[in-house]
């Protein structure tokens, strides 16, 4: 606020800068217009009060300049913080979204035997209701996005053993050019092999944009120790498809159930924490392998 008051800088080039700096999120002043004017200002009251604040550049400025006039927000018909209104429905579509997965056994299924067969993806933007991307999929599972390419990624845990159904799935962020990166019955024999094998089971996914590769886990058989930690990469080498490429490369074993994955682009370590009632430091944060 201290910004606007003292005309450093006006509403349209604080919008433009939040993204670019932080790469996260819809701007603060559509935030506080969602939110509301007058309870932002009764926040700052708090804020002022507690550290004894000078509050001529901050609620004053904001109550005569907005609030007194009934310009409190988006509920107010009278004006807005950020008023113009084409600004407002870029950032609405182009704001934080959230990306998820329903499994297909809720309410959404109508008849018992379809349990497991209506899975879904979701996404969510701020203050506007979820949209569904993609349908009918077998109990789908992990769920990464790539912003930068344009796509998401998912695994597939499949019905049962019997039906060799499970994969690694990839569409792009609105649900369309659906593809499978790794084909159901993939690793192993169709027939006998993966029927039975729970160590062939993807679960987990994630991907490395910097490096372009996705990672996936295979968990296992429960408290086995016999879960695994996969990667291939984005593109398929010439030649190739699905079902023979050859990039796929084996990067951890024996693991305990390996589960979800996440890939965090500062360092070159793979980690991971002892959870217990009580925790020692050097639990917390144990490297398992050092790039």
């Amino acid at each position: 606020m201290m910004i606007l008051a003292e005309g450093v800088s006006g509403l349209k080039e604080i919008n433009k800068l939040w993204p670019y700096m932080l790469k996260d999120g819809p701007s603060p002043c559509y935030m506080i217009d969602q939110i509301g004017l007058d309870p932002v200002a009764f926040i700052e009251d708090n804020y002022v009060s507690e550290r004894h604040l000078d509050t001529a550049l901050t609620v004053d400025w904001l109550r005569q300049n907005y609030i007194k006039q009934g310009r409190v927000g988006a509920k107010s018909s009278k004006g807005r913080l950020y008023l113009p209104a084409e600004h407002q429905t870029k950032e609405r579509s182009e704001g934080l979204a959230v990306y998820l997965l329903d499994v297909g056994l809720g309410a959404n299924v109508e008849r018992i035997e379809l349990a497991g067969q209506r899975g879904s993806i979701w996404r969510s933007t701020f203050c506007q209701p979820p949209v569904t991307l993609v349908l009918d999929l077998k109990s789908p599972d992990g769920i990464d996005i790539s912003v930068a390419t344009g796509r998401m990624f998912w695994t597939k845990m499949g019905l049962k053993t019997s039906t060799h159904d499970r994969s690694v799935m990839s569409a792009k962020l609105n649900g369309s050019d659906l593809k499978p990166l790794i084909p159901e019955g993939k690793r192993g024999d169709y027939e006998t092999t993966d029927k039975k094998d729970m160590t062939r089971w993807c679960v987990g996914t994630t991907i490395d944009t910097k490096a372009g590769k996705f990672y996936w886990t295979q968990k296992g058989p429960c408290k086995d120790g016999e879960g695994r930690i996969f990667r291939a990469s984005f593109d398929i080498l010439a030649g190739e498809n699905t079902s023979d490429r050859s990039d796929i490369e084996m990067i951890f074993a024996d693991l305990p159930e390996a589960v979800d994955l996440e890939i965090h682009p500062i360092g070159n370590t793979l980690n991971r924490g002892y959870v217990a009632a009580y925790l020692r430091l050097e639990d917390v944060n144990e490297p398992l392998f050092t790039k």
